[in-house]
């Protein structure tokens, strides 16, 4: 995985991604700047991933050709039953997937979708930077979010994010997908009234602003 994913890996917490924030935020105040804060949620991302898709990645990441065959019939032909208050059902057939909770799922998930994000973002030019440090979109397993400096980086990322989820067959959650405006009063206005005439396009739906959000357990808001 690049930087910009720490789902899943020993000695990493989710305290790096809510510091990067934070650091941004309060760069922005100090210097009187807005942050077009993209947040996206994918729907049942773990449920909806194909797995040849994901082995396809694990190819180009040059993962052990015999780990990833047994890995992935591990997750061939995948039956589950439901437990409820009245007993466990009748197993059902779901075919080779790749749900939560499988063999492996969380591993290979954020890295499928580690290398997607790079792959797409890797060479845009309109991302943000603190000082000499390029922040691209940072994510957390599925838990995806993407600072931008201006109104018009927030519409390069978003499409970019459209893009992927189209290429992995993905969906982004038209009522959790928004965004955060950050920064001073007098800024967060002059945004605010930009993207209600020009509303930032994310596939087939339109963005909506946030108050607050729950991002890695904190809730960040825009006042």
């Amino acid at each position: 995985a690049t930087i910009y994913q720490i789902g899943g890996l020993p000695g990493h917490s989710i305290n790096e991604h809510l510091i990067t924030l934070k650091t941004i935020m309060a760069w922005a105040e100090m210097k009187g700047k807005e942050i077009v804060f993209l947040i996206m949620d994918i729907l049942s991302f773990f449920d909806k991933e194909n797995i040849f898709d994901c082995l396809e990645t694990m190819d180009k990441l040059n993962v052990n050709k015999k780990a990833a065959r047994v890995w992935y019939k591990l997750n061939k032909d995948t039956e589950v039953t439901v437990k409820t208050t009245c007993g466990e059902t009748k197993s059902a057939k779901v075919g080779d997937c790749l749900g939560q909770g499988t063999a492996g799922a969380g591993l290979v998930s954020q890295a499928n979708l580690d290398h997607g994000l790079n792959c797409y973002f890797k060479s845009c030019e309109d991302v943000m930077y603190y000082g000499e440090t390029r922040i691209q979109p940072l994510s957390y397993q599925d838990d995806v979010n993407a600072p931008c400096l201006n109104v018009n980086m927030a519409r390069t990322q978003a499409t970019l994010l459209a893009s992927l989820m189209r290429e992995k067959t993905l969906l982004a959650h038209p009522d959790k997908t928004g965004y955060l405006i950050l920064g001073s009063k007098k800024n967060k206005e002059a945004v605010r009234r930009e993207l209600e005439k020009n509303p930032i396009s994310f596939s087939k739906f339109n963005l909506k602003e946030k108050e607050k959000d729950k991002y890695l357990g904190q809730v960040i808001k825009s006042d």
